[in-house]
C-alpha cells in the first residue's frame, strides 16, 4: 500500500445508477451513532447508508442507539422545498439492521425552478435556523423554522451561482454570471422585500432597490464559495474557482485529492477514480474519512494509508503564466492606480492591498547535475519567518543532466529575524519509479537582513560570553561588513535591521581579555547578532576543545516582561472577542424587535430601536477596529517571543555547559509551535514541558517535586517559578 494512495474502508454501488442524470452527496449524523451518508438522485430516490467496518456490527443496533429527539432532514425539490421527520419503526426488525421512514412535515412550494439551497443559522443561534433556496431566475427564499419570511430578487441577474451564508456577520455571498463575488446582508434583504409590497406592481423599484454591500470582479466562474472560520480575522470566505486549486481537499481531473492547509499545499493522494462529489464524515468512531461519490453511483470511504512504501506522486500544474509575467502584470497595474491617485488629488478610500512588496535582496541560483534525466522534478523552498522565497514550489516535468532554476529571495517587512536557515528540497524519481528526497540546509548572508551602523559603548540589555581560545577580531569576524558605513575601531561594530523594527544590537570585543559583549535596547534584538557571532566562531575554532562560557548573568527579569506582554495581548484579544460576539448577538435581538415593529403604527418605538441599531453597529465597529490592532501588536509581541526563547535556551545551555540532548530538550521546551498562528496554546505546553524537566532534575538531586502544582491557578506565575527554579 502506498503512502500517497487511499485506503478503503467501506464501498457500495447504487443499482440503478447507471440511469441516472444527476447524484449529490451529503455526510450528516442522523441517528446520533455516527455519520450517515446521503445520496439524492433524478430519478426522485433518496438513499442513505451507514457504513459499518465490520460485518458483525451489524446485529448489534439497537433502538437505544438513536436519539430521543426529532431527527430533521431538508430535501430540495424542482418546484417546492420539504421538511422531513426520519423515524425509526420499533416493532419492525429485519436482518440488515433497523427499519425507517421519512414522515413530511411540512413543505412550502415555490413559484421558480430551484437550483440550490443552504441552511444554517443567525449569528450562531441554534434557535434561528433557516432554510434559503436561490432559484434558476434568481430569486431568494428566506424560511425561517415554519415561516416562509420573504422573498427578493437579486440585482442584475443572468445566470445563478454557488451560495454561502456567515453568521459571524449575517452575510449572503454569491458569485454572479458576470463572475463578480457579491454580498448582501441579511437584515437588507429582508428590509427591501417589506418595502416592495407595498410597491408588488412597481417592477423599476425590485431592481433599484437591492444593492450588494461590497463586490469584487473575481475574473473567472466559481465552483463552489464557503465560510471559514480564520484566526486572524472576525470572518472569512473561500471561493474555489474554475482555473484554481486553493481549497481545503480538492481533487484533479486524473483522481488526486490535494490537501491544502491555506494556501500551502500539504499532502496529495491517488484516487482510483474521478470523483463526482467529495465530504468529509465520522464513520465508526473514525474521524476525518473521505466519503467520495464516482460518476457511475459507486460510493467509497476511504483514508490516507500509512505504509511505508513511497511510490510516484501524480500532480498536474495547469498553470499558464509565470510568475515573471504575473509580475509585470501587477508592476503595471500599481502603476495605473498610482497615476489615477495623482490625477485625482485625493486619498482613495479603497485599499489595494497591504505594502507594495520590496524589491529582491538577492537571487538563489540552483543547478543539479545528475548522471541521467530525471522525470517530475520537484523543488521546494521552506522558508523561516524572516524572509520569503518566490516562487516556493517549481515544478520540472523532465529534466536535463544540467538543470538551473533561479529564485527570489524578499525579506519579511517589520519582522526581527530568528532563523536564517533555509532548507532546500528536491524530489525526484528513480528508476525504479519510486520517489526520492534530497535535502540541503541555505544559510543566508548577514546582509539579507542588517547593515552597518555606528557603535555605542552604553545599552540597556548586555550579554557576555568569554572563549577558551585568542579571540578573533570583528573586522576578521564580521569580514562582510567590511568598509560599510562608518568606520568604527576593530573592537566594536554595530548592526541595525535593514527591513526590520528591531533596535541596533553592539558587538564589543575585549582588548584584554578573550570576551565579546553583545548589547541593545532591546532583549529580543540580542538573539541574532549573538546566535551569528556563536556560528562563525565555531567555524574558526572547529575543535573539540573548543568551549563558550556565560560570563554575565541570563536575563530571566527581561524575558518574563517579554512573556508576560504576550500573555496580556492574548488575554486581551480573547476578551474582545467574546465581547464581539455578545454585541452580535444583542444587535440580533433588537434587529428581531425592529423588523416585528417595522409595520407598527407607533413611529416614536421603531424611532427608538432605529437609534439603538446605530449605536450598537457605532460599538461593533469600534470594537473590530481595536481586534485589527491588538492582533497587529500581538504578531509583533509573538515574534519578539521567538527570539526571546532562543536567546534564553541558549544562555541556559552555555551557562551551565549543556550538551547533546540536554540542549535539545531545553530548545524544544521553549519552541513555538508553526501550526499555533497567535501563540495561544504555547503557554500551557510550555509549563508541561518544564514540569517533565523539573521532575527529572528533582529526580537527580534525590529531592521531591512540591510546591509548583500548588500555583497552578495563574499559568503565568508557575511558568516564572518553574523556569526560575531550573
Amino acid at each position: 500500500m502506498s503512502l500517497f494512495q487511499t485506503k478503503e474502508l467501506w464501498q457500495c454501488k447504487l443499482s440503478d445508477a447507471a440511469d441516472l442524470s444527476f447524484m449529490c452527496l451529503s455526510v450528516a449524523n442522523l441517528t446520533g451513532k455516527s455519520d450517515q451518508i446521503i445520496i439524492g438522485t433524478s430519478n426522485g430516490f433518496l438513499h442513505i447508508y451507514e457504513p459499518c467496518i465490520k460485518q458483525e456490527e451489524i446485529s448489534s443496533l439497537n433502538p437505544t442507539d438513536s436519539h430521543n429527539g426529532l431527527l430533521l432532514l431538508c430535501i430540495l425539490h424542482q418546484k417546492s422545498v420539504a421538511v422531513y421527520s426520519l423515524q425509526e419503526r420499533l416493532n419492525k426488525t429485519f436482518l440488515h439492521g433497523k427499519d425507517y421512514h421519512l414522515e413530511i412535515l411540512y413543505e412550502y412550494p415555490l413559484s421558480h425552478n430551484a437550483y440550490n439551497m443552504i441552511s444554517g443559522s443567525l449569528n450562531g443561534h441554534d434557535d434561528s435556523n433557516f432554510i434559503c433556496v436561490q432559484s434558476l431566475d434568481g430569486v431568494l427564499y428566506i424560511f425561517e423554522q415554519e415561516m416562509n419570511v420573504f422573498s427578493h430578487y437579486l440585482p442584475d441577474f443572468l445566470l445563478p451561482g454557488p451560495l454561502c451564508f456567515s453568521n459571524e456577520v449575517n452575510l449572503f455571498l454569491t458569485v454572479s454570471s458576470t463572475w463578480e463575488v457579491q454580498t448582501f446582508k441579511y437584515e437588507k434583504i429582508l428590509l427591501n422585500a417589506n418595502r416592495l409590497s407595498a410597491a408588488e406592481n412597481k417592477a423599476d423599484e425590485k431592481k433599484r432597490l437591492l444593492i450588494p454591500e461590497w463586490q469584487y470582479l473575481l475574473g473567472e466562474r466559481a465552483v463552489e464559495v464557503a465560510a471559514v472560520e480564520d484566526p486572524a480575522a472576525l470572518f472569512s470566505f473561500i471561493i474555489l474557482a474554475q482555473d484554481s486549486k486553493v481549497r481545503y481537499i480538492t481533487t484533479t481531473d486524473d483522481g488526486t485529492m490535494l490537501f491544502y492547509n491555506d494556501t500551502t499545499l500539504r499532502w496529495a493522494a491517488k484516487l482510483p477514480f474521478v470523483p463526482l462529489n467529495l465530504a468529509l464524515g465520522r464513520i465508526r468512531g473514525i474521524n476525518g474519512v473521505i466519503v467520495t461519490l464516482s460518476s457511475t453511483g459507486s460510493i467509497h470511504c476511504v483514508y490516507l494509508g500509512t505504509d511505508p512504501m513511497i511510490q510516484q506522486i501524480k500532480l498536474k500544474w495547469h498553470s499558464t503564466e509565470t510568475y515573471e509575467k504575473r509580475l509585470e502584470v501587477y508592476k503595471e497595474m500599481t502603476h495605473k492606480i498610482k497615476r489615477l491617485k495623482m490625477k485625482d488629488g485625493k486619498k482613495s478610500l479603497i485599499q489595494f492591498g497591504a505594502e507594495e512588496e520590496p524589491e529582491p535582496a538577492f537571487l538563489i541560483k540552483v543547478t543539479t547535475d545528475t548522471v541521467k534525466s530525471l522525470e517530475n522534478q520537484y523543488l521546494l523552498f521552506r522558508s523561516s519567518d524572516a524572509v520569503k522565497i518566490v516562487p516556493q514550489l517549481v515544478h520540472v516535468p523532465t529534466a536535463e543532466k544540467t538543470c538551473v532554476q533561479y529564485f527570489k529571495v524578499f525579506p519579511v517587512v517589520g519582522a526581527i529575524p530568528v532563523d536564517s536557515n533555509i532548507i532546500l528540497e528536491i524530489y525526484y524519481n528513480a528508476e525504479n519509479g519510486e520517489q526520492k528526497l534530497w535535502k540541503e540546509n541555505v544559510d543566508l548572508p548577514l546582509l539579507t537582513f542588517y547593515d552597518r551602523c555606528l557603535t555605542k559603548k552604553v545599552a540597556r540589555h548586555k550579554i557576555t560570553f568569554e572563549i577558551n581560545k585568542p579571540i578573533v577580531p570583528l573586522d576578521k569576524l564580521f569580514h562582510e561588513l567590511t568598509g560599510r558605513g562608518s568606520t568604527d575601531e576593530n573592537n566594536a561594530i554595530g548592526l541595525r535591521q535593514i527591513y526590520g523594527q528591531g533596535t541596533p544590537t553592539f558587538i564589543l570585543a575585549s582588548k584584554s581579555s578573550t570576551k565579546y559583549r553583545i548589547q541593545s535596547e532591546s532583549l529580543e534584538s540580542l538573539w541574532f547578532p549573538t546566535n551569528e557571532i556563536i556560528k562563525r566562531l565555531r567555524r574558526i575554532y572547529s575543535s573539540d576543545d573548543f568551549e563558550i562560557k556565560l560570563t554575565s548573568d541570563i536575563p530571566l527579569k527581561e524575558y518574563f516582561s517579554i512573556v508576560e506582554n504576550f500573555v496580556q495581548l492574548t488575554e486581551k484579544r480573547s476578551a474582545k472577542r467574546t465581547l464581539i460576539t455578545k454585541k452580535a448577538v444583542q444587535v440580533r435581538i433588537v434587529q428581531r424587535q425592529f423588523f416585528i415593529k417595522l409595520k407598527d403604527v407607533h413611529s416614536g418605538s421603531l424611532a427608538d430601536l432605529h437609534q439603538v441599531l446605530q449605536q450598537m453597529n457605532k460599538e461593533i465597529i469600534h470594537l473590530l477596529e481595536e481586534h485589527s490592532k491588538i492582533n497587529a501588536l500581538l504578531k509583533a509581541a509573538l515574534n519578539a517571543l521567538r527570539a526571546g526563547n532562543h536567546l534564553i535556551s541558549t544562555l541556559i545551555c552555555y551557562s551551565y555547559n549543556l550538551k547533546g540532548r540536554e540542549t535539545e530538550s531545553v530548545t524544544k521546551v521553549l519552541e513555538i509551535s508553526p501550526d499555533d498562528a497567535f501563540g495561544e496554546n504555547w503557554l500551557p505546553n510550555v509549563i508541561a514541558g518544564l514540569e517533565v524537566l523539573q521532575h527529572s532534575v528533582d529526580d537527580q538531586k534525590n529531592v521531591t517535586f512540591s510546591a509548583y502544582e500548588e500555583t497552578s491557578a495563574n499559568e503565568y506565575l508557575l511558568f516564572e517559578q518553574l523556569l526560575t527554579s531550573l
